[in-house]
């Protein structure tokens, strides 16, 4: 799947999975996660454990029977929402 997933934990605390296709980098997938915990805390004031991975996407040409390695960047993780400045 490419694009994110957010689930609502427990009030202001959200987990947050984003993937991207092979020709995005790893940095903009880390920022578009960040972009995405700014939209669910309605500010950058946030307290996050994010882990950036890679998923393999495999790809089949029957042509020359072989198969090709995609490799997509992945970034999930836990947000934790900020009120006021107090964690």
């Amino acid at each position: 799947m490419i694009g994110y997933t957010d689930e609502k934990i427990s009030d202001g605390v959200y987990r947050v999975t984003y993937e991207v296709n092979g020709h995005t980098s790893s940095q903009d997938a880390l920022r578009y996660w960040h972009q995405r915990a700014t939209e669910l805390c309605g500010s950058s004031d946030y307290d996050h454990d994010e882990k950036l991975t890679t998923h393999n996407h495999q790809t089949y040409n029957p042509a020359s029977y072989t198969y090709t390695d995609h490799l997509f960047p992945y970034v999930e993780g836990t947000v934790k929402c900020k009120e006021n400045g107090i964690p």
